[in-house]
């Protein structure tokens, strides 16, 4: 998100990066969209209205491995298998994004001046 809130005001900075801008950002949205449900805002009921995404799906296959007192079954671990598959990909696209599309954006940015965008991940507490 921080990405995408940066190429924003960029975009409010200077209107001629508009087109390249946005196009990082709408494959940066692509991308986002499935990895997480942005709408979601763990009200139980929203699960009917908004689709789960890699990271719910991830998360509730992880509680229902944790649910038992015995090795998980079969059935888990392909499903484990298939969403870890899909998260990989995802994944490498948003690496490509970064070290392509942000890559030029922030050479445009830089010929006109302007501050690049950070692709820098904010540090954790814990």
């Amino acid at each position: 998100l921080s990405m995408r809130k940066q190429i924003e005001e960029r975009i409010k900075e200077k209107e001629s990066l508009d087109a390249e801008a946005k196009q990082v950002d709408d494959r940066l949205a692509t991308v986002l969209a499935k990895l997480v449900e942005l709408r979601f805002r763990g009200i139980d009921d929203q699960m009917l209205v908004y689709p789960l995404q890699l990271n719910a799906a991830i998360a509730s296959l992880q509680r229902v491995a944790a649910s038992a007192d015995r090795a998980p079954t079969d059935q888990v671990v392909e499903v484990y298998n298939l969403r870890k598959a899909e998260l990989d990909a995802e994944l490498a696209k948003l690496e490509e994004i970064v070290n392509q599309d942000i890559a030029a954006l922030n050479r445009s940015l830089k010929q006109n001046g302007m501050e690049e965008i950070s692709t820098k991940l904010p540090e954790t507490k814990q």
